[in-house]
Formats: C-alpha cells, structure tokens, sequence
C-alpha cells in the first residue's frame, strides 16, 4: 500500500504508457483491497481515454471482477462488448469474469445466459461462480439442482462449491434444512474453513438458531480469532434469543481483546462515477446535501 502513491507518481511522469504498464497499475490498486478498487477503475477510465492503447484479454479478465466488487454493472457491460468483438471469451479467465460480474450485480438472468453460451467449456470456476450467486440471491432451489447437475457430470467439487450449496440450502425460507447443512459440512472431504463455518454462522444468525451458532463460532475462534465479527453475530443472536448471559459475556469479551470494529462502508454507482461512503463519515463533497435529504420527511 506504501508504494502506490510512489508508483503512481513514476506513472504519471511517463511520456509512453504500453497495456502491461497500464495493467500494472491497475493490478496495484486491486490487489490492495475493496478501498482502491474504485482508483482502479478510475485508471482503466483513464486508459480509455488516452486513446491508442487496446486492453488484451489480460486486463479485460482483471478489470471485470472490479466491476462485479463496485457494482459497477454499466462500465462491465461495456467491457463485455469490447471483448466479445475481439473474440477474447476463447478464454476462460474473461468469461468467468464476466460471469462474476453479472451475478454480484443481481443480473442473474443474464448470468445464466451467458453460463449456458460457455456450454462444456465451463471450469469448476464456472460452476462455483453460478451456484454461489443462484444462492446468494435467494434461488436456492435453482442452486441446489446446478450442484447436483455439477456432480452428475462427473466435476469434483471444492470448499467454494460447498458454501455454495450450504448457502443455498440455509436461504430462501429453508430453516429447517440448518442441521442438513451443519451435516453437509461435516462429511465434506475437505476440512471446512472459515469461510464454511462463517456461511453457516450467517445463516444461523438470520434463522435464530443458537445451538449450530455456538457449534459454528467455536470452531471460527480457532480459525480466525482476530476476527470480532463472528462473536457480534453470536451475541446478536444470544440478545434476540433473550439470552442476556450470553450477551454480556460477549461483550466482556470483545472489550478485553481489544479488536478494532472496521467502519462499515459501501459504494453507488452513478452516472459511470463511483461514490464511496463510510459510516458516519463526512467527506464526500456534497456530504451536507445527502445528509439533508436523508433527515428530510418523506412524501
């Protein structure tokens, strides 16, 4: 992160700019998580602009999932029509790129679409990227038949597949299948992660189901102690659940392992500009007008 802004100094100082020395600098910001993600694409903007210089499949498959993580369905469509005339889906980097960018931005119809245009080109990318999303947005019927089409056609699945399908099986109004889920993970020929049991964790959360949280929690506080998320859901659970004990000792604990709790923060697309704003944060340039309209009554 301390050599991005001496990087992008050297930039701009250069007199001639080639695809990798653009796709560096893009890559830089990426890699740096969802804070410089806007920046990034800010450069891809800039390249565009400067004209003479024609994004290779490379950048186009890197260039997308900033797309999907922002939001920025627009600018990602775009990208797809540029690289479909230039025939780069022959590469399955693009087309999974293009894949994550229409499920992350609820175009689910449109994901599905383009899923069945790869045909059996489809890698095991290809298939976590639509089961996950299927899930995530509440079809998880849909996503529990791909899982099993997935496994009928011989491809082996890996931990990302089985959030998938966890995911699905715990959303949707599917409470009672929490303990087929909790099973599921358990006879998985892989150990669950953090992600797995996080999955769980939320689902549990949205379902109330105490016992499977405490199962769940247990095992991310080896996983990823640092984490204080997991213990803010098991203590928003223990406080609709009633259970005040567990609540207060929740919280006894996260003031005495004295983890910093990140301010949230989200990003909207406008206009093909990105926006970014962080809990109660105030400096966003027309910050004083937002928070006018918000306080002001509705119609």
């Amino acid at each position: 992160m301390g050599l991005l802004p001496s990087a992008r100094k050297l930039f701009d100082e250069m007199e001639m700019k080639d695809v990798p020395t653009w796709n560096s600098l893009i890559t830089g910001y990426a890699k740096n998580g969802n804070e410089k993600y806007v920046d990034a694409l800010d450069v891809y903007k800039e390249m565009e602009k400067a004209g003479g210089v024609k994004p290779n499949e490379v950048e186009i498959a890197s260039v997308l999932p900033i797309c999907a993580n922002l939001g920025a369905l627009d600018v990602g469509e775009k990208i797809e029509v540029y690289a479909r005339a230039l025939g780069y889906f022959k590469n399955m980097f693009g087309c999974n790129a293009v894949l994550e960018n229409y499920t992350k931005c609820v175009r689910i119809d449109r994901a599905m679409q383009f899923f069945h245009e790869i045909g059996r080109r489809r890698n095991l990318c290809s298939w976590n990227t639509m089961i996950m999303g299927l899930a995530v947005h509440g079809k998880s019927d849909e996503a529990l038949k791909l899982f099993n089409q997935m496994l009928g056609e011989g491809n082996a699945p890996d931990d990302l597949t089985f959030v998938g399908a966890i995911l699905a099986c715990t959303h949707g109004g599917m409470a009672g299948r929490l303990q087929e889920a909790y099973d599921l993970i358990q006879s998985m020929p892989m150990r669950p992660d953090n992600v797995i049991w996080g999955t769980l964790l939320g689902a549990c959360s949205f379902h109330g189901n105490v016992e499977l949280a405490e199962q769940a929690v247990e095992f991310l506080s080896v996983l990823e102690p640092w984490n204080p998320g997991n213990y803010i859901i098991l203590s928003n659970i223990y406080t609709r659940a009633g259970l005040w004990d567990g609540v207060a000792r929740f919280r006894k604990l996260m003031k005495s392992s004295q983890i910093p709790k990140a301010a949230g923060y989200s990003f909207i697309e406008e206009g093909g500009d990105i926006h970014k704003f962080v809990e109660e944060d105030k400096s966003h340039p027309k910050s004083n007008e937002i928070y006018a309209l918000l306080k002001s009554p509705l119609d």
